[in-house]
């Protein structure tokens, strides 16, 4: 079996690090990583490749600054493009939406090509649970460290990074019981010194991996939804409960009657399969977690607003399927993951996808 290297013989002056997924969330990550002066950096860009390629980004950052035309210093490359021979990496950041029920590849194929057996450390910065499972077995010699990012950020137009809110970083490793203990955690030190060194953002272990996805759950799993069905901003949503409640003719208002009561399926899910304790206290913080007054969109609402998949699978199936199998009553999280396949399906649908009429002829036929 061949074994992680030692941190010494893995360093590089500067670290090698390519982030597959040039949206917002990599675009800083990479720029954030380079500003600290210990990363070079390459990103992998899918639909923005050419624009990119053209121009570079223009980012305006509320923590960097305004920056135009940059460039990391590894490059960019097309994700149609085979990797240079030999190309070797001491991490691979993957910022993608983790879509699974979406045409194309996996996230394993797509950090695949740059993973070097028992040497890369592979860095998912991206929402869902149970996500490193795929990881863990395609690489079972390699670190695999969860990220969860808390940042205001997005790409308005192909190559134009707004970043309105702080970049905070949470790190930890997924467990992996082929590998030392001592490894991941050095690994995840390695990583967090990286991020933390433009002295901008904040990034912060992560000693409790399992509870943090679960409480992130909590957020993406509810709000995300919400806002992506009804088409309306956090904030909207409580105010809209704030007016109901003050209707003596209105008897349930959103918070109280789904919010809420869609946390606490989560609160239940979590303690029933990890043993992972989210107190009420909790629930409130989330509930207000967004300023009222900023409006915000969770990203749910933004790719529905763009015609894009929605991350179904990996916030809500995930969470569905395992709270089910522990006997945890879900009929609110179950409803909107209903409803989010229905929105998948109209995506399919409107990208050519599917053959309605086919589908509709072997509907008559089958009832």
């Amino acid at each position: 079996m061949t074994q992680l290297l030692d941190p010494a013989e893995r360093a590089h002056d500067p670290a090698r690090v390519i982030v597959v997924g040039g949206g917002g969330v990599g675009t800083m990550a990479a720029y954030n990583l380079e500003a600290g002066g210990l990363a070079e950096t390459v990103i992998v860009l899918r639909s923005n490749y050419e624009i990119v390629a053209s121009r570079g980004f223009s980012i305006d950052s509320c923590q960097h600054g305004r920056v135009d035309n940059w460039r990391p210093r590894g490059g960019i490359v097309s994700a149609s493009a085979s990797p240079k021979e030999n190309a070797r990496f001491d991490y691979v950041l993957c910022c993608t939406k983790n879509i699974p029920d979406a045409p194309g590849p996996n996230v394993t194929q797509l950090v695949g090509p740059y993973v070097t057996s028992g040497h890369t450390v592979i860095v998912l910065i991206q929402n869902g649970i149970n996500i490193e499972r795929p990881l863990l077995d395609a690489y079972p010699e390699n670190v695999v460290l969860s990220g969860i990012s808390l940042i205001g950020v997005f790409e308005h137009e192909p190559s134009k990074i707004l970043h309105n809110d702080a970049d905070k970083l949470i790190i930890g490793a997924f467990a992996n019981p082929v590998l030392p203990s001592k490894t991941q955690e050095t690994a995840t030190d390695e990583f967090i010194k990286l991020y933390s060194a433009s002295g901008k953002v904040t990034a912060t272990l992560d000693t409790d991996v399992r509870w943090t996805r679960w409480r992130k759950l909590l957020y993406n799993a509810v709000y995300n939804p919400i806002s992506a069905l009804t088409n309306t901003d956090t904030g909207r949503l409580r105010l809209s409960a704030r007016e109901d409640k003050n209707d003596p003719n209105i008897s349930h208002n959103v918070l109280d009657h789904l919010i809420l009561p869609a946390m606490k399926e989560i609160q239940a899910a979590a303690k029933a399969v990890d043993n992972v304790d989210l107190p009420d206290d909790l629930l409130w913080s989330v509930v207000e977690a967004d300023d009222v007054k900023e409006f915000l969109l969770p990203s749910m609402q933004q790719d529905r607003q763009r015609g894009r998949y929605v991350e179904c699978e990996v916030i809500l199936g995930e969470t569905l399927r395992l709270g089910e199998a522990a006997r945890v009553s879900m009929p609110i999280i179950r409803t909107m993951y209903c409803m989010c396949r229905a929105l998948q399906f109209q995506v399919k649908d409107s990208q050519g996808l599917v053959d309605i009429k086919e589908l509709a002829t072997r509907y008559a036929e089958e009832k």
